[in-house]
């Protein structure tokens, strides 16, 4: 759908701006939430996902999803992603039992891999998600080396929001500056991508999450370039999970098995 994440950001910047006690708490909040997502014996979340995209000039494209993510020891994954239809046919989708692991993207044959994933797939899912959400790094990113999802999310500039209720949930608000390996401006220079967190105020765990990418024609006109809202109805950690989760899919005969 889309080669990359391109085109420059329009960003403001406070020349001198120097941290405060309320950039201090915001990120201490959302260091407690990534050490909950990351180091919890499970994490198991439910989501729903809305993702304006364009390019450029191009149409917006919306996308209405909903989904499934948990993780759990053994280096055992589950993340679906579907379309939110009556069919509800399958956006994403990898399973991993530790051993052996299955993917399904739309527009493509599902794959069944006999092998291990490799040895970080679960932890990776844990980090990516509490930095980037669960939406963006499944999209095609810069094809560039990176040491794990903290080299490829790094995160910085945390700001302290207002404290909102959002649904049922008292929740706090976190800003922040994320920024994907590779992905830069026109000039070279960075390129963050501003993200909006809530967390609970009760466990910590995200309950909400807007990731921003922001372009600018070349008369310097702002377009918006996406926009993620993710709801997260249920994010736990350290919970049981079902084993059936884990359970790698059955091969068909439009699998493609692979040694």
């Amino acid at each position: 759908m889309f080669k990359y994440l391109t085109g420059p950001l329009a960003v403001v910047v406070l020349a001198g701006a120097a941290p405060t006690d309320r950039d201090d708490r915001a990120k201490q909040l959302f260091d407690l939430m990534e050490q909950k997502v990351t180091a919890g014996k499970s994490v198991e979340c439910a989501f729903e996902i809305k993702a304006d995209l364009s390019e450029g000039r191009g149409p917006t494209v919306t996308l209405d999803l909903e989904g499934f993510l948990a993780v759990a020891d053994g280096n055992r994954a589950r993340l679906e992603i579907r379309e939110r239809t009556a069919a509800r046919p399958p956006f994403h989708l990898v399973v991993s039992d530790g051993q052996r692991w299955w993917w399904h993207d739309k527009g493509s044959p599902p794959h069944l891999v006999n092998k291990s994933p490799g040895a970080n797939l679960a932890s990776d899912y844990r980090t990516s998600f509490a930095r980037a959400g669960v939406f963006l790094p499944t999209l095609p990113l810069p094809p560039v080396e990176a040491a794990g999802p903290k080299d490829r999310f790094p995160v910085s500039g945390f700001r302290l929001g207002p404290k909102e209720r959002v649904g049922t949930r008292d929740a706090q608000r976190v800003d922040y500056d994320l920024f994907v390996k590779g992905q830069t401006q026109p000039n070279g220079g960075p390129m963050p991508f501003p993200v909006q967190l809530w967390l609970d105020a009760e466990t910590s765990m995200p309950v909400k999450r807007v990731v921003t990418q922001k372009l600018v024609d070349g008369a310097g006109k702002a377009l918006t370039g996406m926009v993620i809202t993710e709801t997260y109805r249920k994010a736990v950690s350290g919970g049981a999970i079902d084993p059936k989760t884990f359970e790698v899919p059955k091969a068909t005969g439009e699998t493609i098995v692979e040694p």
